[in-house]
């Protein structure tokens, strides 16, 4: 479901940063496959680090967060 929203904001072009926090990289193993969505992720988040992450100011504006599994719209 996360990727399915991701993908429809992607395509009316929104700005789409994931954060996967899951230990099992689920996200992280999608974009490394042969998807050509600009959905960028982020595989680094732990436990330690989480809290950073969310509070990163990527493109200078977050404007809106949504929480599924963490997922950052950047709409302009």
């Amino acid at each position: 479901m996360l990727l399915a929203i991701a993908a429809c904001l992607s395509h009316q072009g929104a700005s789409v940063i994931i954060i996967d926090a899951d230990p099992n990289r689920p996200i992280t193993d999608w974009r490394s496959g042969r998807s050509a969505l600009p959905i960028a992720v982020r595989s680094d988040a732990t436990e330690a680090n989480i809290r950073d992450l969310i509070n990163v100011d990527w493109d200078g504006d977050v404007r809106e967060f949504v929480c599924t599994r963490l997922l950052f719209i950047n709409v302009q």
